[in-house]
Formats: C-alpha cells, structure tokens, sequence
C-alpha cells in the first residue's frame, strides 16, 4: 500500500518535473527561455536578403531594422505582409527516431509611413504591427523497449506595436527611433504515456499538461544611418533592454491506471503564476555598397544573454546566478546580395543569416544558420510585390538523456506595399 501511495504521488508531481516550459531548472541551471530566441524578419526583402537591412531599409520595414532609414523615405506607404513558417523536427531518443512537423501562415507586418513635407532632408514617421518572434516548437519521443511515449508541443509568438521616426540631420546623416510595445502568447502542452510493466500494481500514469503564457513589454530602438558617398552607406541601431511581464494559467492531468481495473485521476486547474524578466542591450552594425545594378550589404550584431535577468517571482531570482551557465554572448551576421535585371521591373535577391542559439544547456552540434533567396517586382512606380524564402537548420544533443534533435525551418514571406 505504501509502495501504490508513493506511485500516485509520482504521477501527481512527475508533470511539474517532467515540463521543459517551467522557468526553474535543476540546481545549477535553468531551462530555455522561450522570449531570448526565435526571431522571425520583417518584409519579404529584407529576409531574401538575410536580414542585411541596417543600411538598406527602404520601406516601411525600416520602423524595425534601423528608424533612421525612414528619414529617406518621401512618399506615402501602406504595406502588409504575411508569413508562413514549417518547422521539421527529426528526433533520435536512445535511438528511435521520430519525426514532427508543425506549420503556421499568420500575419508578417501591417504598416504606414507617412513623410512630412519638409523645406531640406527629410521627417518621416512609422506606424505599424510587426511580428517579430515564433515560439513554435514540436518534439516527439518513443522509448524503444518500454513503450513510454511523450509529445511536446508549442505555438504562438510575440509582436510589436511600433512607433518610429527618422530626420536627416545633414546631408549625409539621420537618425531615428522607435517604441515598441510587446504582446503575445505561448500555448504550451506535454502529454507523456508512461508504462510499467514490471510494476504488479500500476500499468499505465498518463499526463497531460496544457499551459498559456501571456506576455507584454516594452523596449526601444536607436538607429543612425551616414552615407558619406552616394554608393556607400554605414550605420548602427542600439535596442534598449526589453522588460516583459509573462502571465501564466494552466491545467494539469493525471490519470494512473491499476492492474486490478481501477483508476486514480488527478486534475489541477487554474495554475497561477507571474513572471517579470528583463532582458539585455544589443548591439548591431552595418554596411552597404550600392552600385548602378547591384548592392551588397553585411549586417553584424551582438546580444550578451548571460545578462538576463528574473525580476518576479521571488522564488525565481536565485536562477539569476545560474544563467550563465546556460546561456551565452553570440555574435550573430547576415549578408545580402541584390542584383537589378536590366530593362524590367524586377530584383533578384540572395543572403545568408548566420544566427547561431543562446541556450547552451544542451550541446550544440550545429549552428543555426539560413540560405535566402528573393524577388521583387514593381509596377508602375507605385507598387511593389516582394516574395522570399529562406530555410535554415540546426542540431543539438543530451548525452545524459540519449536524445539528440535536428531541426529544419523554411519561412516563406510575401509582402506589398502601395506608395502614394
């Protein structure tokens, strides 16, 4: 009897244990944060183009990328965009692999630009919705003898509503700034069958988690743009550290199921928690040489995530010593490449985003890195119609849990834009 009290406890607590969406890790560590990762562009050219965009945001995409680069701007813009992300995951768990996919079209980016009529320079301003982040995650896993069998699965992501401006402040300088104010949601679940088969009093316990992570935040951009020749521009952008709220609500079930029939269900609802997280400064540089048929660009930039930082719950501020260990400074880069085809309305892009993870929790055995590719079509001088695609891959492995995983992402972003 006692040996059953103590199986039942299990099944009651194994959900709290078994999650990898509870902030807390084990001593000494803590688990991946979903907010410090999963950037997603803005605009169709810019993703053909690597994101390579600090010195060549010509639309209204340039709210994001750099603020000052709207200051070039002298027409009127309305523009919307739509993405649709797959993500593939090929999972190898003491050797039996499992395959997952997951596939979400959602809106890119809905915005305006709208220029103020000036007697030198320029003043424009950017007003929009952008969708900066996915939190889309599925693993799968099968022990290969025991029949234990889990599914993890998460969807959602963060946007802003953004507020930007840019002014050319000399003839070969601007600068500009943004606001941005953060939402979102994460929709997390974990449904784990685990067997017994050698147990003389429980067959089965079946756990099913279902949690919703609310997010809000504020953060801002500082961006300057010097072209010091009509074919060569530099500039840099300076995002101020994010502080987000993280609500959290959930459910989870037990079910343990007896050799005798019987059955023994556990249920919690409403699971209550909030988080408060700030997260660091970052640093992005660029430059681009623009030639009669051809531009290039290279964009570097640089995040020290081992400066985040938990500011509620209480329970939550030791982790503050242990981020370290688990995440770390990246210097991330993109380079963009397009090309003009003479005598018709149409671009050719390329680029390449070298974006490798913070979490080093796990081991890295592959970076993340993305191809791109694109083009763009403008008609009658008033419309543009730009289509990208980029595909990207990553591998990463536990040798205290036999679990290695690979993942593949394709983005396919298609973005008009109508200048008055």
């Amino acid at each position: 009897m006692k040996y059953n009290f103590i199986l039942i406890l299990w099944a009651i607590l194994a959900p709290v244990l078994a999650t990898g969406q509870v902030l807390s890790g084990f001593e000494g560590h803590v688990q991946e944060i979903d907010i410090a990762d999963g950037f997603t562009g803005v605009g169709a050219r810019a993703m053909g183009m690597g994101g390579a965009q600090i010195c060549l945001a010509n639309d209204y995409s340039a709210v994001f990328w750099n603020p000052a680069q709207l200051a070039y701007i002298k027409r009127i813009e309305l523009s919307g965009g739509i993405t649709y992300n797959l993500l593939k995951n090929e999972s190898s768990f003491y050797d039996k692999i499992s395959d997952e996919k997951a596939s979400h079209a959602r809106l890119n980016s809905l915005g305006l630009v709208l220029p103020l009529p000036t007697s030198r320079g320029g003043v424009s301003f950017g007003l929009g919705f952008n969708r900066l982040q996915n939190f889309d995650r599925i693993f799968a896993f099968k022990h290969p003898t025991e029949g234990d069998r889990g599914l993890e699965r998460k969807s959602g992501g963060l946007y802003t509503l953004c507020l930007g401006s840019g002014i050319q402040i000399s003839p070969i300088m601007s600068v500009g700034l943004n606001m941005e104010f953060w939402g979102g949601s994460n929709n997390y679940s974990w449904d784990y069958e685990n067997y017994l088969p050698d147990n003389d009093s429980i067959n089965k316990i079946i756990f099913e988690d279902n949690y919703k992570y609310l997010y809000s935040g504020f953060s801002g951009r500082l961006g300057l743009t010097v072209n010091p020749h009509k074919m060569l521009s530099f500039g840099g952008v300076i995002t101020f550290p994010a502080g987000f709220t993280i609500d959290e609500e959930g459910t989870q079930k037990t079910d343990t199921l007896f050799s005798d029939g019987g059955e023994a269900y556990y249920d919690d609802f409403g699971i209550v928690e909030t988080y408060k997280i700030s997260l660091p400064f970052r640093f992005s540089v660029g430059a681009a040489l623009m030639l009669p048929y051809f531009t290039t660009s290279f964009d570097l930039g640089y995040i020290d995530w081992t400066q985040m930082e938990f500011k509620e719950p209480s329970w939550a501020l030791s982790d503050n010593k242990y981020i370290p260990n688990d995440y770390r400074a990246i210097f991330k880069y993109s380079v963009g490449l397009e090309a003009i085809v003479p005598y018709t309305p149409i671009k050719l892009r390329g680029g390449y985003r070298y974006d490798p993870l913070p979490y080093v929790g796990n081991t890295i055995d592959e970076e993340r890195t993305f191809f791109s590719g694109g083009i763009g079509i403008l008609l009658s001088d008033l419309f543009t119609i730009d289509l990208a695609g980029e595909m990207g891959k990553y591998t990463t492995s536990n040798s205290e849990r036999s679990l290695s995983e690979k993942y593949e992402l394709t983005n396919i972003i298609l973005t008009m834009a109508y200048r008055f």
